[in-house]
């Protein structure tokens, strides 16, 4: 008797339903029998690779001390006593010059301690007078070396960047490093001194602002990696508010790092598959948080490929060829890939570049703390943005000299914080977690009320220690102070990185599901042939 075999058609429907019920049993396992709940597996976030080797990576820890004022800052007694031990230098200095002897150009140092000195004590003035007559004394006695050319490729431009960085460390390089130093710091004390009249629309301090942005810029020809990148956007906000300072309406359209303040947008959780899947693939990585022996490692490629990771800054501004990157001799420039055009930089570049301004130079400033309360909104920060967004509040007199454009920006905090808390309202009830605006509020002043008891107590302790003849060049210097203070800066958690649950169904538990939905698939193919034949 002739074996009867299924025509191709037959056969073929046949294994169809077979690969549809294996497909879905497969999809459906984990839900049907999911796997005991395990430890995720934590994955650094792509900020946690600095920009350069040995550089300095963002924690949100740093934010949240720096909001919070949760960090060490020296007082008035500190400033006063270095500023006159900076003069008893500087006089032994220039009575070498006037007598005609050898000068050391490392003694030129006193003219930097005193100048920023006095910048801190607010004494703009008096520190552009002494760094001017550094530089013309630089100018006469080590005229600066000609700087190499910034390359054209990305790449060559990074490498540029790192190796000028290094080189300037060593003493071969003493002549460029003390022109950088003056360059940079001139600049910074032309900006303290006539920022507020700029902004009051002087033609006068304008033109010196205009002036220091040139400083600064000289600087970056020189060291391109200054202050692991904080220069840069300080001539960045330079830049920004000289624009500003002609068209007000600019600061109620944008903060300073370029992000819509009228429209909002969500960092692209999406760069975060994309940067685990190079991480295992540059490096090797296989879990945990820790990415500081990998990346001592790392070639420049792989650094900024890694990067490619972090959302971006700045690609909301309308004026971005005035964009601090776009400008300066770091490595971005608005390149076309895969047919679009890229903009904006990652965000932990500026926010860096912010808390190092605003602990070592002119302070909080509600400009700063409005441009981190968009960045850490992007980012789902809810708490750490409501600081943000309040300590903006309380700077809010000084976001501008006019009324209209200084209301807006208060109003537009106050309007952001009460998003903010309507978000961690709905997202603490989801969990089961309440949370009130009055615990939200109580939080914030809570640290900040810390931190700043912190600093004055540091400010007081330096005081007593100089009025008892300690010197604040010691090593031991506050030592004892310290010694009884609990430490002041947050440790960090898990914040920095984010979870991929581990686990599922095992292998076979899979197969066997996979069986019965071949099975079943098979089964509903002849039952459904069946229907149809009795239809027929």
């Amino acid at each position: 008797m002739p074996t009867l075999t299924p025509p191709p058609a037959t056969r073929a429907r046949k294994l169809g339903y077979a690969l549809v019920g294996l497909l879905g049993a497969t999809l459906l396992g984990p839900l049907i029998a999911p796997a005991p709940p395990g430890p995720p597996l934590r994955v650094p976030q792509a900020y946690r690779i600095p920009l350069v080797p040995g550089g300095t990576a963002l924690r949100l820890a740093m934010v949240h001390d720096v909001l919070h004022e949760r960090y060490a800052r020296h007082g008035e007694a500190y400033y006063r006593e270095r500023n006159r031990r900076s003069e008893l230098a500087l006089a032994s200095l220039r009575a070498k010059l006037e007598g005609g002897g050898p000068v050391a150009l490392d003694a030129l140092v006193a003219f930097d301690d005193l100048a920023m000195g006095l910048d801190h004590l607010q004494q703009s003035a008096r520190a552009v007078e002494l760094l001017r007559a550094k530089e013309a004394l630089l100018r006469e006695r080590w005229p600066l070396p000609t700087q190499p050319a910034v390359p054209a490729g990305r790449l060559e431009r990074y490498e540029q960047m790192i190796a000028r960085g290094a080189a300037l460390r060593e003493p071969a390089q003493a002549v460029d490093y003390a022109w950088y130093r003056t360059y940079a710091n001139l600049g910074t004390a032309l900006v303290h001194q006539n920022a507020a009249g700029m902004m009051r629309g002087e033609p006068e301090a304008r033109r010196a602002c205009e002036e220091a942005l040139s400083y600064i810029e000289r600087s970056l020809e020189i060291n391109p990696q200054a202050h692991f990148g904080r220069e840069v956007w300080q001539a960045h906000a330079i830049r920004f508010f000289l624009r500003a300072s002609e068209s007000p309406r600019l600061l109620l359209e944008f903060d300073l790092l370029g992000q819509s303040l009228e429209s909002w947008r969500p960092y692209d959780a999406m760069r975060r598959r994309e940067h685990l899947g190079y991480l295992r693939k540059a490096t090797g990585w296989e879990g945990g948080e820790d990415v500081s022996a990998i990346e001592a490692a790392l070639t420049p490629k792989e650094r900024l490929a890694l990067r490619r990771g972090i959302p971006r800054v700045g690609d909301e501004l309308s004026f971005s060829a005035d964009f601090a990157p776009f400008r300066y001799p770091v490595p971005y420039r608005q390149e076309v890939s895969g047919g679009g055009e890229v903009k904006g930089v990652p965000f932990d570049e500026p926010v860096l570049a912010i808390l190092g301004m605003w602990m070592l130079g002119g302070g909080p400033n509600p400009h700063f703390a409005l441009a981190l309360g968009g960045v850490l909104e992007r980012m789902g920060q809810r708490p750490l943005a409501y600081a943000a967004y309040s300590r903006a509040l309380a700077m809010g007199e000084r976001f501008s000299p006019k009324a209209e454009v200084r209301e807006a920006l208060i109003t537009h905090c106050e309007t952001r914080r009460l998003v903010l808390v309507g978000d961690l309202g709905h997202f603490s009830r989801r969990n089961r977690h309440p949370m009130s605006v009055e615990e939200l509020e109580e939080g914030y002043a809570r640290e900040l009320a810390r931190g700043l008891a912190y600093q004055r107590a540091t400010a007081e302790a330096e005081a007593a220690a100089i009025a008892a003849g300690e010197d604040i060049g010691a090593g031991d210097f506050l030592s004892a102070f310290r010694a009884r203070q609990a430490p002041i800066a947050t440790r960090p958690g898990h914040e920095d990185a984010y979870a991929l649950e581990q686990g599922g169904p095992g292998l076979g538990v899979l197969l066997c599901l996979a069986s019965i939905g071949a099975w079943l698939g098979l089964g509903l193919e002849r039952i459904l042939r069946s229907l149809l034949g009795a239809a027929a």
